[in-house]
């Protein structure tokens, strides 16, 4: 029998949801009387082609449709797939970089070399031109009454942020692609208001790849790419290249999931019969998330707690306002708040692994040593969903190490510190790894890590922990 790992209804072996809460996500099946032997762990779960690593979480798996054999792969090992992927390009146009320097240089084929650096150039001119039409997003929502939270230019590692008339931009390694993430703050119209906001970054395209055209025939300069640098040519295929890439519906996978470009998203908008209310309900979430990134903790709480009244089915406003309690260090609290999400059956299921990952840590903390059979539970069972998640890694090593599994806690620590991109979290794990290695003797290893710790957040609350050597 399949044992859903939520509502505990046992389903046929052959059963693709469960017929109580509906979900699609079943743990290990469990015997039924007359049965020789349960079926393996494996049953029932997806298998990254990269790591090797199994989980019952369908979601955190990504689909690679490129080759002859689809393949699927952990957020962990699709990231770092793209990232080789956009490195092993990077490659590829500096070699073709060099090629057509050579081949101008020395004389052998210029014409050939200049258009090999021209269809180049193309691919340098999009991100001026992928920051024009994120702004003409931006310009337009703010028009239309929409909250801009920021506008994400390029993909894979974030670089750096500036905030450019009270927006926050981040630029990332490789710079292809770009997003606008907007909110509206009411109903009224809203539709309309989407329509005009999407639409919006392609016309800002169009009125770029327009005037590159007008210009050209105004001053009868031809279309050859062979003859020289040809700016005003490369400016209007660049423009072009984004239009036809915003104008042509597809969906484009992400660390986030299946994200739809701007023509899928107009013809969701015109056809979708979604209601109005939940974009709205983003803005809540994001105007929240937002104060948490800017350290406001406490009015990112009470914001969440506001929303909740207005939104109570949107439990992740409950698990966020939850787990806030934990930045002003009332652990027993959260773990109070939180643990009444785990008997909502319609839980999503990120949802659940991220209140128990919660739940497990906040016991820890707590320093009430009766709730550490509750956080190995919890800790262990969010780990195994989602084994890749630094987050989860952090906190089975913290429990591990409260139960004097010290090895096996640091390696985990160890792991968490490495693999997370957040400061504060790496921080936050540094400053266990350091309490660790304290209490195993080692000074030298937790000097080390209390450096690192400050080094990466001279704020983190656990470095007042730190003793005198």
């Amino acid at each position: 029998m399949k044992k859903c790992d939520y509502c505990g209804y046992e389903n046929d072996n052959n059963a693709v949801s469960c017929i109580d809460c509906g979900t699609s996500e079943f743990g290990p099946q469990t015997p039924t009387p007359g049965e020789s032997e349960a079926p393996t762990p494996s049953q029932g779960s997806l298998k990254c082609d990269g790591c090797g690593v199994e989980s019952f979480f369908t979601k955190g798996f990504r689909e690679d449709k490129s080759s002859s054999k689809p393949k699927r792969f952990c957020l962990k090992c699709w990231t770092e797939k793209e990232r080789r992927k956009q490195k092993k390009a990077l490659g590829v146009q500096a070699g073709f970089l060099s090629l057509g320097v050579i081949l101008v240089v020395s004389g052998i084929a210029p014409s050939h070399g200049w258009l090999i650096l021209n269809i180049l150039a193309i691919q340098v001119f999009l991100i001026p031109n992928a920051i024009w039409h994120e702004t003409g997003h931006a310009v337009a929502g703010r028009l239309f009454g929409m909250r801009i939270f920021g506008i994400t230019i390029g993909a894979g590692r974030a670089l750096f942020m500036r905030r450019i008339l009270g927006v926050p931009f981040e630029f990332k390694a490789f710079p292809y692609g770009g997003l606008t993430l907007a909110a509206p703050m009411t109903v009224d119209h809203y539709r309309v208001r989407k329509f005009l906001t999407v639409l919006a970054g392609p016309m800002a395209n169009l009125i770029l790849a327009a005037g590159a055209y007008w210009y050209l025939r105004q001053n009868g300069l031809r279309w050859n790419l062979m003859r020289g640098f040809a700016p005003v040519q490369v400016w209007f295929f660049s423009n072009a290249l984004i239009l036809a890439g915003s104008l042509v519906p597809l969906k484009a996978n992400s660390v986030a999931g299946a994200v739809s470009n701007d023509a899928l998203m107009l013809l969701e908008l015109l056809f979708s019969k979604q209601p109005a209310e939940k974009p709205v309900f983003l803005y809540h979430l994001l105007l929240g998330l937002e104060l948490c990134a800017e350290k406001k903790y406490e009015e990112a709480r009470r914001w969440f707690e506001e929303a909740q009244a207005i939104y109570p089915n949107e439990h992740v406003l409950r698990l966020l306002a939850g787990s806030l309690l934990m930045e002003s260090d009332e652990y027993q609290k959260a773990r109070e708040r939180l643990l009444p999400l785990l008997d909502i059956k319609d839980l999503e299921p990120e949802l659940r692994f991220v209140a128990m990952n919660d739940i497990a840590y906040a016991g820890v903390r707590s320093g009430d040593r009766t709730l550490l059979s509750e956080a190995d539970a919890f800790s262990e069972q969010a780990l195994q969903y989602v084994p890749w998640s630094p987050s989860y890694k952090g906190t089975r090593g913290v429990v591990l190490v409260e139960l004097g599994e010290m090895d096996a806690g640091i390696a985990l620590l160890k792991e968490a510190c490495e693999e997370d991109v957040g400061n504060s979290h790496k921080a936050t794990n540094a400053c266990h790894l350091a309490i660790a290695e304290e209490r195993r003797g080692q000074t030298h290893e937790a000097k080390k890590y209390w450096q690192l710790a400050r080094r990466w957040d001279p704020k983190c609350r656990l470095l007042a922990q730190q003793k005198d050597f």
